[in-house]
């Protein structure tokens, strides 16, 4: 991994692509491999178990439900979902 942001940018992408490639599991025949996004050097980062249906249909995590839950709580502390790095 590079320091830079661009170079964190590049990492991510590369990352994502292995991801959208892999077929080590079975995951990847019903669509729930979703790559993470938001600031490369974000000072947070979100981690969630695996995305629901609505995250595999839209290929974004946190975008259900449970992920519209967790804006609210986040924003109530003065945190903006383009300051977090989010994945699943």
């Amino acid at each position: 991994m590079r320091n830079s942001l661009k170079g964190k940018i590049e990492d991510l992408q590369k990352i994502a692509k292995e991801i959208e490639r892999c077929e080590v599991c079975n995951k990847y025949k019903i669509g729930l491999i979703i790559p993470g996004e938001g600031k490369p050097n974000a000072k947070i980062m979100l981690m969630g178990e695996a995305g629901g249906p609505t995250e595999s249909k839209v290929g974004r995590p946190f975008v259900g439900r449970s992920g519209k839950f967790l804006m609210q709580l986040l924003s109530s502390i003065g945190i903006k979902r383009e300051d977090v790095f989010l994945t699943s």
